[in-house]
């Protein structure tokens, strides 16, 4: 008799119920995070074939195109993010009187 998988994790019942809740979050966690970095090379693997077949066609001059022009690489091959932005850069907490002088600079300019 053939075995099927069911779902996700490809489990059978009796094993499905037979983990905890730990263990099931992190299997699913890590199915996830396969999937993500499975599909991210098959993205560089078609940016790859896209650039080559974009250089064979000759419209494009004589260095052709770079596929990194096309698809960059989101993660890893263990699944860590390459392009992760440090928010704290980003956002600058800021006093309430240089914010009513921005929101005023605003109004002023957009209820013309």
């Amino acid at each position: 008799m053939k075995q099927w998988g069911y779902g996700l994790l490809n489990l059978k019942p009796d094993e499905l119920f037979s983990l905890t809740l730990p263990e099931l979050f992190d299997m699913v966690n890590a199915k996830t995070v396969q999937q993500y970095v499975d599909s991210d090379k098959e993205y560089e693997r078609t940016a790859w074939f896209t650039s080559l077949l974009m250089s064979a066609s000759g419209n494009y001059g004589k260095k052709g195109i770079d596929p990194k022009k096309l698809y960059k690489r989101q993660y890893d091959d263990m699944g860590r993010p390459l392009n992760t932005v440090d928010i704290r850069g980003v956002f600058n907490p800021i006093d309430k009187e240089t914010k009513e002088n921005k929101l005023n600079e605003l109004f002023a300019k957009f209820n013309k």
